[in-house]
């Protein structure tokens, strides 16, 4: 059991079943297996936890943090998340697991948002009323303005300052977009002589 342990906590750090089985001396498909018996021994127990964190919130959702705020050891940390990642009855979105029988489209109404919200470019701070309002009136209210942040990365939006867009552009674009926000008349050079 202590082997398969530290195979899946490796699994949970990001490594893959390559990198494990050399370190082991094992093949893939045995690293899988080690992981998946491991996963099914401590799956009751880590969605028990969840179903606590749940409660505490009373809501269907839990937070990253509340999660590593549950043990005082980074591998148990690990464990959590990663097994709590991969259960059938929960979403993980921008650091949020969502139970799905209660927000069955958590990711899809996120990304509509998010969608509708930023278009093709936002100044985030202009816009947080706005955003609050469609969290909010969607069932997500509970969302905060750095959950916000971490759902947008996760769907791949870029940050250039306070400026929100959907794809990398260009300085000159975002220039332009700025100019024409900030100066709808334009920018002028005067002569003073």
């Amino acid at each position: 059991l202590n082997k398969e342990f530290d195979i899946y906590v490796r699994r949970a750090e990001g490594d893959t079943l390559q990198e494990i089985g050399e370190a082991y001396n094992l093949t893939r498909e045995r690293v899988r297996q080690h992981c998946s018996k491991f996963e099914r021994a401590v799956m009751p127990m880590i969605l028990a936890l969840a179903q606590g964190l749940e409660d505490a919130n009373s809501d269907h959702y839990i937070k990253e943090d509340q999660v590593l705020s549950v043990f005082d050891n980074d591998d148990y940390d690990k464990i959590f998340i990663f097994t709590l990642r991969n259960a059938s009855s929960y979403d993980f979105v921008g650091g949020i697991f969502f139970n799905k029988e209660h927000y069955p489209r958590a990711e899809y109404d996120l990304i509509g948002i998010v969608s509708d919200i930023v278009g093709d470019g936002i100044n985030l701070f202009d816009e947080i009323e706005r955003i609050e309002s469609a969290l909010d009136s969607a069932g997500y209210g509970f969302i905060e303005a750095d959950d916000f942040l971490n759902i947008v990365i996760e769907f791949n939006y870029c940050f250039y300052g306070d400026y929100i867009v959907k794809n990398k552009k260009s300085y000159a674009f975002l220039c332009a977009q700025l100019v024409e926000e900030c100066f709808p008349e334009g920018i002028k050079y005067e002569d003073e002589d």
